[in-house]
């Protein structure tokens, strides 16, 4: 495994430029974020489209230059728009994105919403829908798809398990939000039997932690009910995590994806990040 972080939580924190960001950190990979309009958040000042055969180049370029590579695309999709060819067109712009750039992992939404009169077995018929025409392409560039758990349809450990069994020949996997289980009620007693049970699905990885009140850590929860904290607090045992996808033989990211950042000053946050990097490290290592 090594260590990632995604380049909005870099601008979030501070920094002035992806460059910056990533050498201070000691980090050289990071997920990029491809907007709706297919272009990335700016790099270094510049803004790239990445449906451009050439500036998808000249991105690949600036970045093997610096020594930085992308793990994972990451796409603002939603499933439960109505105009279902219109978020499939939008992921399969990602797949070739990602494949021009080298990276074998492209993030998606499954649904921001729920639907009225839509149960457990209508959400996993309308994501695999969705995900069924984006199979050719992987399969011809070797990149994968991996859904965030993420929001209240795609946090339900039954819905992910039903649609990653319908795509069985691993193309369609997991980026698994080490925080957002947590985030949406589980126990804190239960998140680690369901990183077990899910970890044979992760391509991906958010690495982030989270605090719930005293009494409210073992027993099922509203979503939201809990804070976002820095990766070394928080409730969540990260060592445990990595233990377990290493057990599985998971040896890809760990994307830092810091959500408490907005508690501290601005000037505070870049200490925060690098305290947060140094603490994975300390984990990887161990």
């Amino acid at each position: 495994m090594f260590l990632s972080v995604r380049d909005v939580i870099l601008r979030y924190a501070g920094y002035e430029s992806l460059s910056e960001g990533l050498r201070d950190l000691r980090i050289d990979s990071f997920e990029l974020y491809m907007g709706r309009d297919l272009k990335t958040q700016p790099i270094n000042g510049e803004r790239f489209n990445l449906a451009s055969r050439d500036e998808a180049a000249r991105l690949k370029r600036f970045l093997d230059a610096h020594g930085f590579k992308v793990c994972a695309l990451l796409l603002a999709n939603d499933f439960s728009n109505p105009d279902l060819g219109r978020e499939v067109a939008y992921v399969n712009k990602g797949l070739e994105a990602a494949y021009r750039l080298e990276a074998c992992v492209v993030r998606i939404n499954a649904l921001m919403r729920e639907i009225q009169g839509y149960g457990l077995e209508d959400y996993v018929a309308r994501t695999a829908e969705a995900v069924r025409p984006c199979m050719r392409l992987c399969k011809e560039t070797g990149v994968s798809l991996a859904v965030e758990n993420h929001g209240v349809v795609a946090n339900r450990v039954e819905f992910l398990k039903a649609l990653f069994d319908r795509f069985p020949d691993g193309h369609l996997g997991l980026t698994l939000d080490t925080g957002n289980f947590y985030w949406f009620g589980y126990p804190i007693n239960q998140l680690y039997e369901i990183y077990e049970t899910l970890a044979p699905y992760v391509k991906h990885t958010h690495v982030k932690n989270a605090a719930a009140k005293p009494g409210k850590k073992d027993v099922m929860r509203k979503p939201r009910e809990v804070e976002m904290t820095p990766l070394y607090e928080g409730d969540i045992a990260l060592d445990r995590v990595i233990d377990i996808l290493r057990k599985t033989g998971y040896g890809y990211d760990l994307t830092i994806e810091d959500e408490s950042l907005h508690r501290f000053k601005p000037e505070e946050r870049i200490t925060v990040l690098r305290k947060d990097a140094e603490y994975l490290k300390g984990l990887l290592s161990s």
